[in-house]
């Protein structure tokens, strides 16, 4: 009996001592499936881009088939307020300038990008170009005024100023047929990182220098979406390709990539936000998955696929920290019109 007691005795200190140390060094990225809120913007709003804007604690959606602008704030899962309407068609990406404007881009119809005053609720200017495709934007680091676009259509990339509505483009070098350019994204050093689905690289463009880099990310691999994590010296990539269902990892000091698998039955990364902090890369997933990578651990967040929203058409995504707690993800439900909050 002693022996047994004796046993007993350690056991229960090894396992105190386990809890003590998950108390004081908790896992990065635990699980914690379908802790989900959905929000309904507006019937048949067709939400697509949405983008953090962490001056005011709200998320900003593009909605495409309404022609408005929804927004919902961090604090509320469960709510969606509609602007007023936007004057243009199929608002798809955004992102936010320093001078507080919203920049959006309307990539089907009128093909505009534009500068919207959130506080009255009216467009500043806009630059358009029917047929041209403007569709992914982010702001300029060297100006945090001024933003940079890609033209899918168009095979360029622009770069819009708020303040007075004039848009320079800069055209890649031709891989002998029109770029398609769709995801962009800036980093921390000026630089300009777009992916071309139909040359099938990721372009870097430096404009100092207004010079351009190609980069194939694997056989096979068609860049489609991209998030720059810049305090990380990464750039993380989605591929439009099913045959190739994988997440790239692109590093910039090294201009070399590696790819990781897509978890499960997820197939078609569409829109990729990261936070740098956690490294933590959110994923939407075409055919109805929400996922999370982290590249410290070198795994996938959800269990299984990942949190699951079938036939919705998840498109856009953006995160946001809790402190002490988990990131949740924000995305955009295209097919149901809806906003989904929720973490892995």
């Amino acid at each position: 009996m002693k022996i047994q007691n004796n046993k007993t005795k350690t056991l229960s200190f090894l396992t105190i001592l386990t809890i003590m140390t998950l108390l004081v060094f908790p896992l990065e990225n635990p699980i914690d499936v379908n802790a989900t809120n959905t929000a309904t913007c507006s019937a048949s709003s067709s939400p697509k881009g949405d983008r953090m804007d962490s001056s005011s604690s709200n998320v900003w959606i593009g909605l495409s088939g309404s022609g408005q602008l929804g927004h919902s704030s961090t604090s509320s899962t469960t709510s969606c307020s509609v602007s007023a309407n936007t004057a243009q068609n199929d608002p798809t990406n955004i992102a936010f300038a320093g001078n507080g404007y919203l920049v959006f881009t309307q990539k089907t119809s009128g093909s505009c990008i534009s500068s919207y005053n959130t506080s009255t609720g009216t467009i500043v200017f806009s630059n358009c170009t029917p047929g041209a495709g403007a569709d992914d934007v982010d702001t300029d680091p060297s100006n945090s005024n001024d933003v940079w676009s890609s033209w899918y259509y168009n095979g360029y990339i622009g770069h819009f100023v708020t303040n007075t509505g004039s848009l320079l483009t800069y055209t890649p070098p031709s891989c002998g047929v029109t770029s398609e350019l769709e995801g962009l994204r800036t980093d921390s050093s000026g630089n300009v990182w777009v992916a071309d689905e139909a040359c099938h690289v990721l372009w870097k463009y430096v404009p100092s220098s207004n010079t351009w880099t190609s980069y194939t990310i694997a056989t096979g691999f068609t860049p489609w979406w991209i998030a720059a994590d810049s305090s990380n010296g990464q750039i993380w990539i989605t591929s439009t390709n099913n045959n190739v269902n994988a997440l790239g990892d692109f590093n910039i000091s090294t201009g070399t990539s590696t790819t990781v698998g897509y978890p499960g039955s997820a197939q078609a990364g569409d829109e990729v936000s990261v936070d740098p902090a956690n490294r933590i890369t959110f994923v939407a997933f075409q055919n109805g998955y929400v996922n999370d990578y982290s590249s410290s651990l070198g795994s996938w967040g959800c269990a299984s696929s990942g949190d699951s929203y079938p036939n919705s058409t998840p498109f856009g995504i953006s995160y946001t920290q809790t402190t002490g707690g988990p990131d949740y993800y924000w995305a955009t439900l295209y097919a149901n019109s809806q906003l989904v909050v929720g973490h892995c």
